[in-house]
């Protein structure tokens, strides 16, 4: 009886002391331009399923976690003491570019496989494209219970030879006492330099062909 409470206040501390918040996010250039937008995410409302709306409401991407058993800790994060986050951002429109943070505590995120789904129909149909990316650890900090407080930054260029309706960020970790703390999005809707090269050779290429 004693160990069921003493393991029972373990986690209690860890779900409310796990926090790490956004420390030294990437922002890029063209943060502020016309064509882009940022979206923040500083607590959450629903441990599974969400939808979390972003600074911008609901008018914004939505934040999901369909990762089984997490629950909203006294920190506004979304903790799970039983297992993994299975961490999803949805949202429409034309991206070109696009920078994601976030920052975690306690167990550590699977680095490895953050991808970036883009799609040419609103509902997912008809073409589509996996995007993965190299992440970038800007911060790390050691953390309660073995843990760490980590935040990372991923970047993609998309070039793709459709136009983008909608989209969709992937992450998550795969072991218990894991914690997300914070995420940023900021999203262009016009493509890098290169890409819209690309894009105008491709252009010329299919009228050529035509």
């Amino acid at each position: 009886m004693i160990g069921r409470f003493v393991a029972c206040a373990a986690i209690c501390v860890a779900a409310s002391s796990a926090t790490a918040d956004l420390v030294n996010p990437l922002v890029p250039d063209w943060a502020g331009d016309a064509t882009a937008n940022t979206y923040q995410w500083d607590s959450f409302t629903s441990a599974y399923q969400g939808p979390n709306s972003s600074d911008a409401g609901f008018a914004g991407p939505q934040l999901f976690n369909f990762g089984e058993g997490a629950f909203i800790a006294s920190s506004g994060n979304i903790y799970n003491p039983s297992g993994g986050l299975n961490i999803h951002v949805y949202g429409s429109g034309p991206i070109g570019q696009a920078v994601l943070n976030f920052a975690t505590a306690g167990s550590e995120f699977n680095y490895s496989n953050v991808r970036l789904f883009v799609s040419d129909g609103e509902d997912g149909s008809g073409n589509s494209e996996m995007l993965f990316a190299s992440g970038e650890e800007r911060n790390r900090e050691s953390g309660g219970f073995g843990g760490a407080n980590v935040t990372m930054a991923y970047s993609w260029d998309v070039d793709v030879d459709f136009e983008v309706a909608s989209w969709g960020f992937f992450f998550g970790s795969d072991n218990a006492h894991s914690s997300l703390d914070a995420v940023s999005l900021a999203i262009n809707s016009v493509p890098a330099p290169g890409a819209l090269m690309a894009l105008g050779c491709l252009g010329f290429a299919r009228r050529r062909r035509n």
